[in-house]
């Protein structure tokens, strides 16, 4: 997060799964989705695939790495 932020992009920074999908939630109401998701495999509450599946399963096609 920080060598991003350094490169002057905006950064969310969260610590598990359900957090990561309430942080994109809102940035996709707002309009103002994320050009990109980082997210480790294993998290607390939700692994990284989970995430990605739920986040394909709403329709947002934003892209995860």
């Amino acid at each position: 997060a920080g060598a991003l932020r350094r490169d002057g992009h905006e950064v969310s920074s969260v610590s598990d799964g359900e957090s990561l999908l309430v942080v994109v939630r809102r940035a996709l109401a707002a309009r103002r989705p994320p050009d990109l998701v980082i997210t480790d495999v294993w998290m607390p509450g939700r692994t990284g695939l989970e995430i990605v599946a739920q986040l394909r399963q709403e329709s947002c096609d934003v892209p995860v790495s």
